[in-house]
């Protein structure tokens, strides 16, 4: 009697990929148990106490059983890969079961996108966003790392964008030179980041670039921590935003012009609604933290990020596509900036496609308003 000694890859396929799905499910409810109490009014000890424990506590063991279970799935995958690679290299006449290496290939490389600026503030990863561990800079709030607001000035609140969700969200240029002015971020180190494992071999083995590049420190430790359903949608949404941008507001300057704002704007709408307002203000700040980065260009990154937030936040359950056209509504409104062949910045609706440039390099924005560089 012959006893079976091997894989049924389909099978184990399908339950790795079971195992990612419960992942994702895990990871849903740890976001929205993390969010129940958002919009109740409690500050305190007592308050602050409260959080610590539920972290620590139930939210904690979602998320380290969303971690774990996701884990199992892809080493599930990759010992998958490994036999279909093998059973290859045997035979070459066998063919894959399709779920190992197309699961694999779904998977992507998850490294950010190489973006780049003329002058010597070159920048390589996603487009940026607004406060590393801050609040939003026009709307007060608790920061996200629990500290206390700081007090929102009177010159803020007149360029304040949740105006009880209505009123005239454009901007004037005595708004934009405000903008210019206060929306600037410390820098920080860059290091040098991957895909960490088991997702990094899982590109590999399907012939998939998973490369190293140079990010903000504080930027690392966020895609680290998003876990493999969190990376997923990251991916996802970077996709997409990428291919809108191109299609509303076509170019072939990707940068500093409308399809520059539109892309920054969508992608924080989107990833704040898939990984929640917090996570996009950290995030998407934390690329703005390259070194040499220039003003108006970190400047106009900061502001339209921000304004891709509150359009997710006044439009909840709004579709992808939705979000989409409610951004390029906000530029056509004039609610965003873009810079023009001066290299100044200005607002969205003031200048045509072809009436855009880039700032002239010199001055970075680490030497602009050092007290608002202190959140981080």
């Amino acid at each position: 009697m012959n006893t079976f000694m091997g894989m049924e890859t389909a099978g184990v396929e399908a339950l790795a990929r079971r195992y990612v799905a419960a992942a994702g499910e895990l990871d849903l409810l740890q976001r929205r148990l993390a969010n129940v109490g958002a919009e109740v009014t409690w500050v305190g000890e007592d308050r602050v106490g409260f959080d610590q424990v539920l972290s620590g506590t139930v939210l904690g063991l979602l998320k380290t059983g969303a971690q774990d279970l996701a884990t199992h799935g892809g080493q599930l995958s990759v010992h998958v890969a490994e036999q279909e690679l093998a059973s290859a290299a045997m035979d070459p006449t066998l063919e894959h079961s399709a779920s190992g290496l197309d699961f694999i290939a779904a998977l992507g490389t998850f490294a950010p996108p190489r973006h780049t600026v003329p002058g010597p503030g070159n920048r390589s990863g996603p487009p940026g966003g607004v406060g590393m561990g801050a609040q939003n800079y026009l709307t007060g709030g608790v920061t996200s790392d629990g500290l206390e607001p700081r007090q929102v000035s009177e010159e803020e609140r007149r360029l304040e964008l949740l105006r009880d969700g209505t009123g005239d969200y454009s901007l004037t240029e005595t708004d934009v030179e405000y903008v210019l002015e206060n929306y600037q971020v410390s820098e920080e180190e860059l290091v040098e980041w991957s895909v960490k494992e088991p997702w990094r071999t899982l590109a590999e083995l399907a012939g998939l670039r998973s490369e190293t590049v140079e990010i903000p420190a504080s930027e690392a430790e966020l895609l680290d921590g998003l876990g493999p359903s969190g990376m997923l949608e990251f991916n996802a949404n970077k996709d997409l935003a990428e291919s809108e941008s191109m299609d509303r507001f076509p170019s072939g300057d990707t940068v500093d012009n409308h399809q520059d704002a539109f892309r920054h704007a969508y992608i924080n709408a989107l990833t704040a609604n898939d990984l929640g307002d917090s996570w996009a203000t950290d995030y998407w700040t934390a690329h703005e933290r390259i070194p040499g980065n220039l003003p108006a260009v970190e400047a106009m990154d900061l502001y339209n990020n921000q304004v891709g937030r509150r359009i997710a936040g006044e439009n909840p359950g709004a579709t992808d596509a939705e979000l989409a056209d409610l951004v390029e509504e906000a530029i056509h409104n004039g609610e965003m900036v873009v810079i023009n062949s001066d290299g100044e910045l200005v607002p969205s609706n003031s200048i045509g496609m072809d009436e855009t440039g880039h700032p002239v390099p010199g001055e970075s924005a680490e030497g602009r308003n050092p007290a608002e560089q202190t959140y981080g």
